[in-house]
């Protein structure tokens, strides 16, 4: 007679609740696995440097010979009468920050003169984006100012 019961449970086959807790518990144990594997073999994020753009206030904060710092954060007419919101940050080295930012207003009124006579077309890509970054160095290197790079934080054109 036990024979045959256990020969009854044999046909059904596994119970489902004990199969999802089996499928639990194993897809719990993977993940953990993964998340262990990740600190014994590194993390599985890739730094991507584009470059060109290497900023040692970013790469190096803990000993920064230089800094970032705000340089311009407007909404600007555009010749075309669109609007262009642009948020700009400068890589500073340390002992040039109170020069730049006593002259940070300059660079700003420099700022809007050179966007407003754009237009769109000119800054769409980024071609046009990348230029505008080198002709707002121009006018910084002209103020005699030091800014090792400049970065876009952000550049919308609804």
């Amino acid at each position: 007679m036990a024979d045959e019961a256990e020969n009854e449970e044999a046909k059904k086959g596994l119970n489902p609740i004990v199969a999802g807790l089996a499928g639990l518990l194993l897809g719990a144990g993977v993940i953990a696995g993964l998340g262990f594997a990740g600190v014994l073999f590194g993390s599985a994020t890739k730094t991507v440097v584009v470059e060109g753009s290497e900023s040692e206030a970013i790469t190096n904060p803990a000993d920064p010979k230089q800094q970032i710092e705000a340089l311009f954060d407007e909404t600007i007419k555009l010749e075309d009468e669109r609007n262009l919101t642009l948020t700009i940050v400068a890589d500073v080295p340390i002992d040039s920050i109170k020069e730049f930012q006593t002259n940070k207003q300059k660079i700003q009124h420099e700022i809007i003169l050179l966007v407003s006579d754009k237009t769109s077309n000119e800054l769409s890509g980024r071609r046009g984006k990348m230029d505008l970054l080198n002709d707002i160095k121009v006018r910084i290197k002209n103020k005699k100012l030091t800014v090792n790079e400049l970065y876009y934080t952000k550049f919308e054109m609804p």
